[in-house]
């Protein structure tokens, strides 16, 4: 049987990272952290960058962070 075509080997789409892909989540952190702070809201950017920072260290997104982040998310879309 033929091998493969390269073209047929490789994905239309490239994938989307998933949501909790550590570089993705690191990037949602920083950019809601500095939306609150602008905001005014310092205790919520500080928790988002105590976060931030623990992920930078290497720990891996633990299933409350995303929660943090998913709610400061949805108070930036209010």
């Amino acid at each position: 049987e033929p091998p493969p075509t390269e073209q047929a080997a490789r994905p239309l789409k490239p994938p989307k990272p998933a949501a909790s892909d550590p570089a993705s989540i690191k990037k949602r952190l920083l950019a809601a952290a500095n939306a609150h702070a602008e905001r005014g809201n310092a205790e919520l950017a500080g928790q988002l960058k105590s976060v931030l920072l623990s992920l930078s260290m290497g720990a891996a997104p633990k299933p409350q962070d995303e929660a943090l982040l998913n709610k400061a998310e949805a108070e930036l879309r209010r």
